[in-house]
């Protein structure tokens, strides 16, 4: 049986649950992510944004490249880091790091509901039996993706 490793109250865990599905539709390919195998655990899956921003996701965490530098998220300790060319890598709160990573997820998310339609996500978290720590997460997975319908609606208008 896996063995998932989440924290209290963090939405990423469901998030990291669905980039998983995601990666193994094809999804993340699919909406312009570059695949790029690792030594270890899963491949990367890199997005270049137009304005300089990258996205890599792994199953170990993500790395988001910021103007104030390069965010880390480690997925098994929560913990986030922003590396800063000055100041060098620093220890942030988690809701700083989630409020950091909220735009590019709900990005993703609104790419993968203007795929598949808006009640995909639902359909998925209904299909598959969550493991009971990523279900216990979920609340606070629907809290932080709040405002993702504008967005979505923002996405079909482009």
């Amino acid at each position: 049986m896996a063995r998932f490793h989440t924290l209290p109250r963090c939405p990423l865990a469901v998030q990291f649950w669905l980039l998983g599905l995601d990666a193994r539709r094809g999804d993340l390919t699919g909406l312009g992510y570059r695949k790029t195998p690792m030594p270890t655990g899963s491949s990367a899956y890199t997005l270049n944004f137009i304005n300089r921003h990258s996205l890599t996701l792994h199953s170990t965490g993500l790395t988001l490249s910021l103007p104030e530098g390069e965010l880390n998220y480690e997925r098994r300790t929560g913990r986030f880091t922003l590396d800063n060319p000055t100041l060098g890598a620093q220890l942030i709160v988690p809701a700083r790091g989630r409020e950091l990573a909220r735009p590019f997820l709900h990005h993703h998310e609104a790419q993968i509901l203007c795929t598949h339609g808006p009640n995909w996500r639902e359909f998925q978290l209904r299909l598959y039996a969550l493991p009971a720590p990523i279900r216990r997460t979920l609340p606070h997975w629907q809290a932080y993706m709040q405002g993702l319908e504008a967005q979505t609606w923002r996405s079909e208008q482009v």
